[in-house]
């Protein structure tokens, strides 16, 4: 390979960087949002830095990371010499991470992976974590609503910036989603971020089906034994990404911050693997119904259609996977007390978090739906 095989862009081919001048050396934003640097580094990294950062990873070691990836996927052997291009795209500036997709171009082939940058201290902090994380995951649960991940490096360049990356799997055809004002409808609609502009928004069935993954993903990685959860998780940050096609919804959750037990006790009997299997399901139907308008907006509050299709998801998940705890949920419904476990759920909350004031607001409808979704799911 020539060293000219590296072009630079941000979301799309349609924006190149040139490796000089203009947004080559303007400062990275921190965050969403943003347009300027704020992170703590002595020397504030440049989009530019950070596409030298990226390149460096991709071709140590003569492209070792590379090579590896393209013949795991394929079952092909390869050399450097097989790679004509690799097209680095700067995708998002996220409030962990700098996630970026790379497309690496054959003569007979074109493969896309993800490279997630850590620019921030925030984001240094978690991103080794959540690689040996997503590993740990993929290895131990049967399922594939996670990225797999290859490689993990820290990039240091002479002005002393660092970086620190891991190589993923790209979840292609997957997009964002947020909660944005429909002018049609005049209301207020889960809308996909397909950069063709080929979804919109969903229709209610999609938006139902939609949630209803979501609540079989993250019920999927909970283990009743341990009460380890993927947490925290939100959908304002774009953890979860969507793909449709007529009426086939698929979702992945392309981020695992922390997974931990949410639930202290000093017993691990039946009656604490209910109580803290509880907790979680009263968590999840708070939290999935939690977005930011637009993904950076105000903070808004889903419809019910969103705690049905929550509680559906967790049910037909738990029904599958564990049937023993199911039965279980079956028999304490009759008994459960919703605004019990919702207000040890808030209490839980960090008074300062800022969307704690909504969550309060509408606690009390809350709290008498949950109850009625579950009286009529069970």
């Amino acid at each position: 390979m020539s060293g000219n095989v590296f072009c630079y862009y941000l979301a799309s081919a349609a924006d190149r960087v040139e490796a000089s001048g203009g947004i080559w050396e303007r400062p990275l934003p921190d965050s969403p949002g943003r347009t300027d640097a704020a992170v703590s580094d002595r020397v504030a990294p440049t989009y530019g830095d950070y596409f030298m950062a990226v390149r460096r990873f991709l071709e140590a070691d003569n492209y070792r990371v590379v090579i590896r990836v393209l013949s795991r996927d394929t079952g092909l052997s390869y050399s450097s010499d097989a790679i004509c291009g690799i097209h680095i795209f700067l995708i998002k500036h996220g409030a962990f991470y700098h996630p970026c997709r790379i497309e690496i171009q054959g003569r007979i082939f074109r493969k896309d992976f993800a490279v997630n940058v850590a620019v921030s201290e925030v984001g240094k902090g978690c991103i080794h974590r959540e690689f040996c994380l997503l590993q740990r995951l993929n290895a131990s649960v049967s399922a594939s609503f996670l990225p797999m991940v290859f490689d993990y490096a820290d990039i240091a360049l002479e002005n002393h910036v660092q970086f620190k990356m891991f190589l993923a799997e790209w979840c292609e055809g997957f997009h964002e989603f947020h909660m944005a004002f429909d002018p049609e409808s005049q209301c207020f609609r889960t809308h996909v971020w397909d950069s063709e502009r080929r979804i919109g928004f969903l229709s209610p069935e999609q938006t139902h089906e939609l949630y209803r993954r979501i609540a079989v993903i993250l019920t999927t990685y909970y283990n009743p034994e341990s009460f380890e959860q993927i947490f925290p998780w939100h959908h304002a940050a774009g953890d979860f990404v969507v793909s449709c096609s007529g009426a086939r919804v698929d979702v992945r959750l392309i981020t695992v911050r922390q997974y931990a037990a949410m639930y202290a006790s000093e017993s691990t009997n039946d009656d604490a693997r209910l109580e803290a299997l509880l907790l979680f399901l009263v968590n999840m139907s708070i939290r999935t119904r939690i977005d930011r308008v637009d993904g950076i907006g105000d903070f808004i509050w889903a419809e019910v259609y969103v705690l049905d299709a929550t509680v559906q998801g967790f049910l037909e998940c738990m029904a599958e996977r564990r049937p023993e705890y199911y039965q279980m949920i079956r028999r304490a419904v009759q008994t459960l007390d919703t605004g019990e476990f919702c207000e040890a759920v808030v209490s839980s909350y960090n008074p300062n978090a800022p969307e704690l004031p909504m969550i309060l607001s509408h606690m009390a409808d809350h709290v008498m739906q949950l109850q009625e979704v579950l009286a009529v799911r069970l």
